[in-house]
C-alpha cells in the first residue's frame, strides 16, 4: 500500500540546515502499523538521523475544542528510538502545514508518554517533553572515569579543556571550556560506540548570557553526528539552569547565590558542519522542558513499499 512522506529540516529557517527528519503517513488501517521491521527498513532506506511514523488517533475533546491526535514513532536506521525532538517538530510542521492548518495545538503518543505541540504566533513551533532531572544526580565514579577516557580519545587534545561530566537516561553530557574550539574539533564518533549512551560535547557561551553551544555523537548509529538533538536539550535544560549543577555556575557565574529569579530559558546552537537553533524553557515546578524552534519542508514524496 503506498503512504505519503515528507522530508523537513527541523530547528531552522532554511532548507539544507538544521536537522533533516521523513515523516511517514500510515493509514490507521495499515497492516504495517504495528510492523516494527518494516518501520526499521523504511528507515534504513532514508538513512537520516530519524524517521517520524504517524498514525492518526481519535481526537481527544480538549475543553471547548478538538486536538488532533496521532500514535508517533521514531526509528534511526540502527533501532527504534524512545525520545526524539526533531522528528516530532518535523511531524508537527507537516501535520499543521497539511492536515490541519486550522490547528494550533498536537497531541502525540509516544514510547516517552504523551507528548503536546503548539503553533506559536510567530511561526515557531513548541514541543513540551519531559525533563531528564538524572543529570543532576551524583554517578559512579568509575563509570564516570570511564567515559572521560572515550571523551578524550574521541577528541584528542580536549583533556584539558574537559570541565565536567553528568550522565542522563539517554546520553552523556561533557562540558568543555569556552575558549575549546568545539565547532572545528574533529570527532572520533567510532570510539564512543561502546557506550550505551550518546555524547553531548557542550560549552557555555560568554557568562551571564543564556547561550550555549553542543554537538552530539552516538558511535553506534550509522550517522554519527546528530546536528540538532531535542532530546539532548531535555537534559542540558536542568544541567545548566539548576542552580545546584556545574552548569549554572559557568553559564551564570553571577546569579550563584544571588537571591535574583532563577534564568528558566536557553538559547541553543547545535551542530559541526550543519547546525541549528533552539529556544529551550525548563519548567522546574513539573519537570517538563519546552524546545521551540522552525522547521521546513524539503520534499514530499510516495512511499512504494
Amino acid at each position: 500500500m503506498p503512504c505519503r512522506y515528507q522530508l523537513i529540516d527541523a530547528f531552522t529557517r532554511e532548507a539544507f540546515s538544521g536537522n533533516p527528519a521523513a515523516v511517514v503517513y500510515l493509514e490507521a488501517d495499515d497492516s504495517r502499523v504495528g510492523d516494527a521491521t518494516f518501520m526499521l527498513n523504511v528507515a534504513r532506506e532514508y538513512n537520516l538521523q530519524e524517521t517520524a511514523f504517524l498514525v492518526p488517533l481519535t481526537a481527544q475533546d480538549d475543553g471547548d475544542r478538538s486536538v488532533p491526535r496521532y500514535s508517533l514513532r521514531w526509528f534511526t536506521p540502527v533501532q527504534e528510538f524512545p525520545l526524539c525532538g526533531h522528528a516530532t517538530l518535523a511531524s508537527a510542521h507537516s501535520l499543521f502545514s497539511t492536515e490541519h492548518p486550522g490547528a494550533t495545538r498536537l497531541r502525540f503518543d509516544t514510547m516517552s508518554g504523551t507528548l503536546e505541540a503548539e503553533k506559536l504566533a510567530d511561526g515557531r513551533i513548541e514541543l513540551d517533553f519531559p525533563a531528564d532531572v538524572g543529570v543532576l544526580d551524583a554517578a559512579n565514579k568509575d563509570e564516570l572515569k570511564s567515559l572521560r577516557a572515550m571523551a578524550e580519545l574521541a577528541i584528542p587534545g580536549s583533556s584539558d579543556a574537559i570541565k565536567h561530566i553528568v550522565l542522563g537516561k539517554l546520553g552523556v553530557i561533557v562540558q568543555l571550556d569556552r575558549n575549546f574550539d568545539l565547532q572545528n574539533a574533529t570527532v572520533d564518533a567510532i570510539s564512543l560506540k561502546s557506550s550505551s549512551r550518546y555524547f553531548i560535547f557542550t560549552q557555555a557561551f560568554e557568562p551571564k548570557s543564556s547561550s550555549i553551544y553542543s554537538r552530539v555523537f552516538d558511535g553506534a548509529e550509522a550517522c554519527p553526528e546528530d546536528p540538532v538533538t531535542g532530546s539532548a536539550h531535555c537534559m542540558l535544560a536542568p544541567y545548566y539552569l539548576s542552580p545546584d549543577s556545574p552548569g549554572f555556575t559557568s553559564l551564570f557565574p553571577a546569579s550563584s547565590g544571588t537571591t535574583r529569579p532563577l534564568p528558566d530559558t536557553l538559547q541553543a546552537r547545535q551542530g559541526g558542519p550543519r547546525q541549528g537553533v533552539l529556544e529551550v524553557c525548563w519548567r522546574r515546578e513539573d519537570g517538563r522542558v519546552k524546545l521551540r524552534g522552525h522547521a521546513v519542508t524539503v520534499m514530499d514524496g510516495t512511499l512504494h513499499a
